[in-house]
């Protein structure tokens, strides 16, 4: 089974050919305040032990789609339902085009006659009260049901991803760089969506297929909107993508497990989206072996409980700012860090601090004139050591030492969790968007 935020167990180390979900979903501060629940679903469905099925809905939050959601639960069901036959052939197939034909051929079809179908047996099961036949008025049962739809089938070679109205799915890779296959769609100007309750939902879905032989992932992230509408930067992907990269890289699959419903609650606070918030990482099957703490970090109970006090503080720097650190692009900032390379760093300092020692001695004794200060480089990740010649071999022995532990600091320091979240709020920004199937989602 694929392993969810709430799930007791992990797939056991050494499960190289698993795809392993993560997931989370979180009630957002507007709805919270408003007594209505959460309109988001998420669902994970492992069908063989190398193809996993993943599928992430956001109902709609207008008056019109009183019961989205119910209408998302419906529509992550369906789709993995209706995502199985595909997801067992996929191996079959040589190239990718075939399969996203079959996806928006077949699969796309399939999902949406299911959805119907469910909606109508849902409504003959629980018909609408007299409050909502009259907000209903002369709408299809469909219309108080929409939701949107991102869905993913993740394979040993092959990711093939298919979305309807708004929300993200971004695939990380290696390099910590995003990769955005599906298409957009410039009908969501952030005051529609298109929706599964549409008319012509079939033709409104958008297709991908990524062959993982040619462009390795670690792993893919799908998200509500109430995720992306959370994010400082704007756009945002670079900065997320990067941290999730080094996340995956170097923590073990339990801590990030424990971050995920942080990461959600954060986006759906009054600091972030205040909108109903669900996100599902899928981490590829290159990783899910898993990496396992290593001696010099805190265990995973203190690591996510700093995370959490750091989640929770409510975000006071201006707009550019990432938990009081500085918004960089992808080209400045460096992913998936080695201890290696600060390791190497700090014994160059001591080396060149030792030389500038040891001329400074030579100079010193030969000629009688001491210089005033010699300026070791400073590395990467190392502070600027100075070595003074003049109280000889006893001050160059002090600068050395000092140059060591600068080197020594820095590295531990760098070493550590230097991107302890992947999400970071830009303040309230409810996601107001209106509508959806010729109606509205304010907030959805």
């Amino acid at each position: 089974m694929p392993m969810s935020t709430d799930a007791s167990e992990l797939p056991p180390p050494g499960a190289q050919d698993m795809w392993l979900a993560l997931t989370a979903s979180q009630l957002g501060a507007a709805h919270q305040k408003t007594g209505q629940p959460n309109q988001d679903a998420v669902a994970a469905r492992q069908i063989r032990p190398d193809v996993l099925i993943a599928a992430v809905a956001d109902g709609h939050g207008h008056r019109r789609h009183f019961r989205s959601g119910r209408g998302s639960l419906l529509a992550v069901a369906v789709a993995c339902e209706a995502a199985e036959d595909l997801a067992g052939r996929l191996a079959d197939f040589q190239a990718p085009g075939p399969i996203e034909s079959e996806a928006l051929g077949k699969l796309v079809p399939a999902i949406t006659g299911r959805w119907r179908q469910a909606v109508r047996d849902d409504v003959a099961a629980d018909p609408f009260t007299a409050r909502e036949e009259a907000a209903r008025g002369d709408d299809d049962a469909l219309i108080a049901y929409g939701s949107t739809l991102l869905l993913a089938i993740a394979g040993r070679r092959w990711l093939v991803l298919v979305q309807i109205g708004d929300g993200d799915i971004m695939g990380i890779q290696p390099d910590g760089r995003p990769l955005l296959p599906v298409p957009g769609d410039p009908s969501l100007d952030g005051q529609q969506t298109t929706s599964l309750c549409g008319t012509r939902a079939e033709d409104e879905f958008r297709a991908a297929v990524v062959d993982a032989s040619t462009t390795p992932l670690l792993g893919v992230m799908l998200a509500t909107d109430g995720y992306g509408n959370a994010q400082a930067a704007d756009p945002w992907a670079d900065a997320v993508s990067a941290d999730l990269a080094e996340l995956i890289n170097d923590r073990p699959r339990e801590w990030l497990a424990g971050q995920l419903p942080l990461w959600a609650s954060r986006c759906a606070s009054t600091d972030g989206s205040a909108d109903d918030t669900t996100i599902a990482l899928l981490i590829a099957p290159s990783v899910t072996g898993g990496r396992h703490a290593v001696p010099d970090e805190p265990a995973t109970d203190e690591v996510t409980t700093v995370a959490a006090r750091r989640l929770a503080e409510p975000k006071t720097q201006p707009d550019g700012q990432r938990d009081g650190r500085p918004d960089v692009t992808r080209e400045q900032r460096p992913v998936a860090r080695s201890r290696r390379p600060m390791v190497i760093a700090a014994v160059a300092v001591v080396v060149v601090a030792a030389v500038a020692a040891f001329l400074a001695i030579r100079l010193s004794s030969s000629s009688g004139t001491t210089p005033t200060s010699c300026s070791s480089p400073s590395a990467a990740v190392a502070k600027h050591a100075t070595v003074s010649a003049t109280s000889a071999t006893a001050t160059a022995t002090s600068a050395a030492v000092s140059a060591t532990a600068a080197a020594v600091g820095a590295t531990a320091g760098a070493g550590k969790h230097a991107a302890v979240s992947a999400t970071v709020a830009a303040g309230p920004r409810v996601g107001a968007v209106s509508n959806p199937c010729d109606g509205g989602k304010a907030g959805g």
